[in-house]
């Protein structure tokens, strides 16, 4: 029995040496190691913030945006399918700034490192061969901001009727900021207008904001604000129409709308002249008067119709100030003698007399308006129809 027991044991131990040599042929044949070339891995820059906390900015941040690294690794195949079916959330290249941002202070002018770039791969077993580049030039200087105003550029066919139209720039100024020597040679801040784009369909684009050298190029690595505006090319028939609020609702009991002043009150549109024509004011979003009891003011937007657009420089809405009062009560004390009777149904062969020297009337408005009442003008009709003598 004991040699049969030992006689197993040396042939199980040799069947599973057998396995283990299978299992390793069997994977290097099915999913050997192989090499593989990965190019354009996007580039995260970090610690941006902190350099501009400090009043810096990056020359040549263009070229750090647009950087791609190339990257030579060798792993198994299986390892390498997955790690390129996934590789945005299992490659990473990125710059870390944030070490250099403590050597910045105002006194430091500009200075260029030479930082490194990293490459990382989270799946196990890829070996990274070589990457390029491994680090990056990166120009420190110290950032300037400035308000430029927006000028255009005409461009499109030569005979086009649009050529001479003034194109309407909604936003009329922009901020700029950037390193000093870019902002020092800003000589003009435009948007590109092709009016061959426009019709009286497409009466308006949002245009980017583009700074030119002395030279008309554009110069890279400014950071602006707005980005882009809207343009407007005024084809058609243009119209001045007042902006009219529109209310829901009524007010507690108490009160009393007794103003409403639209800022402001009317504005210029165009479009075609069919649509144009049967346009007289421009209606305003709604507003409730269930809850106002004082004077409030709201920013309300324009209701613009289909095809139409407004030429002024402003926001798309307006200021509307409604007016509320409290409504008073008061009791008027009258002398019926100063009081116009209107007899109504007094027999023929009858007269009439008023006994009563001063009659109590109770008036409700608002304070500046009751005291403006008048007799003078207070007509009491008397309906004495059916009144026999007496």
């Amino acid at each position: 029995m004991d040699k049969l027991l030992a006689h197993n044991i040396h042939w199980k131990i040799i069947s599973f040496l057998i396995a283990s040599l299978l299992w390793l042929f069997v994977i290097n044949t099915q999913n050997p190691m192989q090499p593989l070339d990965i190019k354009d891995i996007p580039l995260e820059i970090i610690g941006l913030a902190q350099i501009e906390e400090k009043g810096f900015s990056i020359l040549n941040i263009e070229d750090l945006l647009n950087l791609d690294i190339d990257a030579k690794v060798q792993g198994q195949r299986l390892d390498l399918d997955y790690l390129v079916a996934n590789r945005s959330s299992l490659i990473n290249a990125s710059i870390n700034l944030t070490p250099y941002a403590t050597d910045l202070n105002p006194n430091t002018g500009t200075s260029e490192r030479s930082v490194p770039i990293t490459l990382e791969f989270a799946v196990d077993g890829i070996v990274i061969e070589d990457y390029s580049p491994k680090s990056m030039y990166v120009t420190f200087e110290t950032e300037d901001n400035r308000i430029y105003p927006i000028d255009y550029q005409i461009q499109g066919k030569e005979d086009s009727q649009y050529m001479t139209l003034d194109p309407v720039i909604k936003v009329t100024e922009v901020e700029i900021s950037g390193p000093e020597s870019a902002m020092e040679r800003i000589s003009w801040v435009i948007v590109d207008i092709n009016v061959d784009e426009f019709s009286e369909d497409t009466l308006n684009y949002t245009l980017p904001v583009i700074a030119l050298d002395e030279h008309g190029f554009e110069i890279d690595g400014l950071t602006k604000t707005p980005e882009n505006v809207e343009v407007i090319l005024p084809i058609g028939k243009k119209k001045v129409v007042p902006l009219e609020a529109q209310f829901t609702g009524s007010l507690p009991s108490g009160y009393i709308h007794t103003n409403t002043i639209v800022t402001p009150s009317e504005i210029t549109i165009v479009g075609k002249e069919e649509i144009i024509d049967n346009i007289h004011s421009i209606p305003l979003n709604a507003i409730s008067l269930n809850t106002l009891v004082t004077n409030t003011t709201k920013q309300v937007d324009f209701i613009m119709p289909d095809g139409v657009e407004y030429l002024d420089r402003i926001e798309s809405n307006a200021v509307v100030t409604i007016e509320i009062k409290q409504i008073n009560t008061y009791d008027f004390v009258i002398d019926t003698a100063d009081l116009n009777f209107n007899i109504i149904g007094l027999g023929s062969n009858l007269k009439y007399s008023i006994t009563q020297p001063t009659i109590i009337v109770q008036l409700g408005g608002v304070a500046e308006t009751l005291l403006l009442f008048d007799t003078e003008h207070m007509l009491v009709d008397l309906n004495l129809t059916g009144l026999e003598v007496g």
